[in-house]
This record gives structure tokens, sequence and C-alpha cells, in this order.
């Protein structure tokens, strides 16, 4: 499986599929078969290759069910679920995910993502309540910015002014370096609210700390 790493490093992801095949198939035991499908379904999605990855995801769960990497597994295929607009199946894929990951950081992420899955079904309420928890989840702050740009995001779906620039000046106040900014300034969606100036945010109480 090297060996597709290090295309994969060498930014060759189809050269990284056909090595990733070659160590599923050449492997010996039920792990090290997960963890080259593993790789291989992450490079399908690289590619746009979302069916492909799709199967290669529920290979592991049918090799190792029970087995850590599953949740793995669960958390991609609902990503790739979600690209090929199966939002129910990606909403399902990632709930599972979220009741079964122990780590702090890879849960906030599995809510991010179906956060950002109930807002491209229209769920703005399960939206909302998903964005939130992960801003208040995650370690870093600057991944925390980046969900509280989300949430404005969302509210600037709901045409709530107020509410975007709310939230943009808690991803201000959480990441020092404004880059969460940036990507906000660079989003159509904030121009009906917000033209981009750091003046125009409201002073927001400091976010509590662990």
């Amino acid at each position: 499986m090297n060996v597709g790493r290090v295309e994969a490093d060498a930014g060759d992801p189809q050269a990284a599929l056909a090595a990733f095949g070659m160590a599923a198939a050449a492997a010996d035991d039920r792990d090290a078969r997960a963890m080259a499908f593993l790789s291989r379904g992450n490079a399908a999605m690289r590619t746009g290759r979302y069916i492909d990855a799709d199967a290669d995801f529920t290979r592991i769960l049918v090799l190792q069910p029970s087995d850590p990497i599953a949740t793995q597994a669960r958390y991609y295929r609902g990503l790739t679920a979600g690209l090929l607009g199966q939002l129910e199946r990606a909403r399902n894929d990632l709930t599972i995910t979220i009741e079964r990951e122990r780590d702090r950081d890879n849960r906030a992420q599995a809510l991010l993502e179906r956060g950002l899955i109930a807002q491209s079904a229209g769920d703005f309420t399960s939206a909302e309540r998903d964005l939130r928890e992960a801003a208040q989840s995650f370690r870093r702050r600057s991944q925390r910015a980046i969900a509280h740009v989300h949430l404005a995001a969302l509210a600037a779906q709901r045409a709530d002014c107020a509410g975007v620039l709310l939230e943009l000046a808690r991803a201000r106040r959480l990441d020092a370096s404004e880059a969460s900014l940036d990507v906000a300034r660079k989003d159509p969606r904030f121009q009906r609210c917000w033209n981009g100036n750091t003046e125009e945010l409201p002073v927001t109480e400091p976010e509590p700390e662990d």
C-alpha cells in the first residue's frame, strides 16, 4: 500500500487508485484489506469517482463492521452520499458516526458535515443545532471559527443579516489571523449583509475556553 501513498503524495490519484486496488487484492487479512479499501475510497473521492468511493467504504463495513475503521468508513460514505445528492442516506451515516466516534474533533467534524447536509435539505433548524454544537465542540479555535462562518452562511440563507454579522464577529474573535473571514469575503452569500469590512462587525463576548 506504500506505493499508493507515494502516488497520492505525488499528486497522481489515478495511479494511487490502481496501487491501492492491487494492495486490496494482495492483502492476506481483513485489517489490511479494509485499510486498502479506505485508502482507495479516499483516492476515488479526490478524483470525483463517488460511486466507486461509496462501494469501497461499504466494503469496509462488510469486512469490519465493529472495528474503529468502520466509523471512518461510515463518515466518508456519508460525505460521498452527500456529494451524490443522497441527503437522507448521508445524514443517516453521519448520525451513526456521531454516535460511535470517540475522538472529540472527529465527532465535531461529523456534526458540522451533518449540519451542512441538513442545510442543503432545507432543514435549517437541524442545521443550526448541529453547526452550533460543532462550534462548541472543536478544540482548535480556528475550527470553531469556521463553524461560525457556516452559521453565518445559514443566517444569510434565512435573510438574517443581524445573525450574519454576529456569527462573523464570533469567528473573528476566535481566529486572530482572520483566515475564516477571508473565506467569508470570497463567498457571494454574504454580499447582501456584509461588505467585508471588519469594523461593521459587532463586539461579542469572549468564547468559553475548555
